[in-house]
């Protein structure tokens, strides 16, 4: 009996024992590491991606040259974590640039065709004999889809390869793919764009455009937890002194740089500023900032120390 009230005791006490500050965490022995890339569903087009179209055009019987033109892309793919099947996408396209041999041509394609409009495609299905998904993988499928125009719609079925890394997809034509312009649906208010398209694009005379044009492109998507590996901030006594030596004569010509980049870079600047935990953004503090978050992005163009330390003196005279 004695032993037991001894041990209702203790047991009382360490019940209301109160937790040390210094104790030392309870370690979370859950598995919280982050599931890698390919598993995630959403990829965003690279930026800069682009595609190439090509109509022939005839002089005569037997020449023939090729009109151009370059479009760029924006877009996002949604996929299951282990399948193509129920594959979605939405794209964008919009004209860059026009080279059909006659200036005047070019400018009106520009100006009241492709600069006022933009092609859009939809996809509806992806069909294989295997749409399973794993990292490394590549497979020819059947990509289908609906292509339109300031309202005019046709369908498209495009064999494609795939190729698929940890983070990164890849989609090309399998083979040559011609689009045929009178495939084309007119909209629903009769409007039918296709057709002032192809007559521009005829307007010097003695020339035939041929009604099939052919695609080239290679797409490549990443998935939205690349930009999500992040770089684990420098320690304080860590960060380099990026403090250049610079005459005091210089001083004005940095501030006025640092002006110029603060109106390009300001919601980086002001990003970085607050990721960070300083009053003062510091030069090394928009370096911290870019490389965490584009640890791996081609397109973004990392400032240099001199502008890094020419944006800290924008904040200082701010």
């Amino acid at each position: 009996m004695y032993f037991c009230v001894l041990f209702l005791i203790i047991l009382a006490a360490c019940e209301n024992t109160p937790v040390s500050p210094n104790s030392p965490p309870v370690e979370n022995t859950a598995d919280l590491s982050p599931e890698p890339c390919h598993s995630k569903t959403t990829y965003d087009i690279h930026k800069g991606a682009s595609v190439t179209w090509r109509v022939q055009k005839t002089i005569g019987e037997a020449d023939e040259t090729t009109l151009t033109g370059l479009t760029g892309v924006e877009g996002q793919l949604t996929l299951d974590k282990s399948s193509w099947a129920n594959a979605r996408a939405r794209f964008h396209f919009t004209s860059q640039s026009t080279e059909s041999g006659n200036a005047v041509r070019d400018q009106r394609l520009e100006n009241y065709i492709f600069g006022g409009s933009t092609f859009q495609f939809d996809l509806t299905g992806i069909q294989g004999a295997d749409l399973g998904r794993s990292a490394g993988d590549s497979k020819i499928v059947l990509i289908r889809g609906i292509l339109s125009l300031a309202g005019q719609t046709t369908q498209i079925e495009l064999p494609a390869l795939l190729i698929e890394t940890e983070d990164q997809i890849s989609i090309t034509p399998a083979e040559t793919f011609t689009l045929n312009l009178r495939a084309f649906q007119p909209a629903p208010n009769g409007l039918n764009l296709i057709s002032h398209i192809t007559k521009l694009l005829a307007l010097v005379p003695g020339v035939q455009i041929k009604d099939e044009v052919r695609i080239d492109f290679n797409l490549e998507l990443f998935s939205s937890c690349a930009e999500a590996k992040i770089q684990p901030p420098i320690a304080e006594d860590q960060r380099p002194d990026l403090t250049p030596d610079l005459p005091d004569s210089k001083e004005p010509d940095l501030l006025q740089l640092g002006l110029t980049l603060y109106q390009t870079r300001c919601a980086s600047c002001h990003l970085a500023k607050a990721e960070s935990n300083h009053h003062d953004l510091r030069a090394s503090d928009i370096l911290d900032h870019y490389a965490r978050n584009f640890p791996t992005h081609i397109d973004v163009v990392w400032p240099t120390e001199e502008e890094a330390y020419a944006i800290q003196k924008v904040f200082e005279a701010r």
